[in-house]
């Protein structure tokens, strides 16, 4: 691993965005960015992945086969943006904005308890992204990137955060292909402990 990876080498400070092919290792507020190559097990870069030198935060998520970069930008106490790009290139030279988030749902991701917004977790399924405060996980954006590499907007209440049975000190958030197979061996299964949430 590169040295300036080994030094940061934590989910805090490093991005890793993966497909079958290779893996994408970025530091999240400089955006120096590594690829491996699990098969000839190399390690090429560095490569830059700020296209916007007011960006302070970044991270990186494959939705379906691209390779997508989302970006904080502004200051922590004053995130003036947040942008998607897709990045292309054999040296990660292409990158395309996709979309900005519409400033409603920024003050949405921001959220009402807080006055700084130093970074987010973005996870992904298919072609949508999954994006939330932090520090303040009460409201999630989705964006959905549609035909064109366009991306649609909107945001969901985060229902555990105000659920008062729930004890939560972290939360950590994960995307998954779930199918009607995978349920019903969930159902059979005696042990059960999962419960279901409508989200609004």
């Amino acid at each position: 691993m590169p040295a300036i990876l080994k030094d940061s080498a934590a989910s805090t400070w490093l991005s890793v965005a993966a497909n079958p092919r290779k893996i994408y290792v970025s530091e999240k507020c400089s955006g120096v960015t590594y690829s491996f190559e699990p098969e000839t097990k190399t390690w090429h870069g560095p490569y830059d992945l700020r296209p916007d030198p007011t960006m302070f935060f970044l991270t990186t998520v494959f939705a379906d086969d691209r390779l997508i970069l989302v970006g904080l930008i502004g200051v922590p106490e004053n995130v003036r943006s947040v942008k998607v790009w897709e990045v292309k290139g054999e040296s990660l030279e292409e990158l395309r904005e996709m979309g900005e988030m519409p400033e409603v749902l920024l003050e949405k991701l921001k959220g009402s308890r807080s006055c700084e917004m130093s970074s987010v977790t973005v996870t992904s399924a298919g072609d949508t992204l999954y994006i939330h405060n932090n520090s303040n996980p009460e409201e999630m954006v989705v964006c959905e990137i549609v035909e064109g590499g366009l991306c649609e907007w909107s945001s969901m209440k985060n229902v555990l955060v105000n659920d008062e049975s729930q004890v939560m000190d972290r939360m950590v958030c994960t995307c998954s292909t779930v199918t009607m197979a995978n349920l019903q061996r969930a159902l059979t299964n005696h042990d059960r402990r999962f419960s279901v949430k409508q989200i609004q």
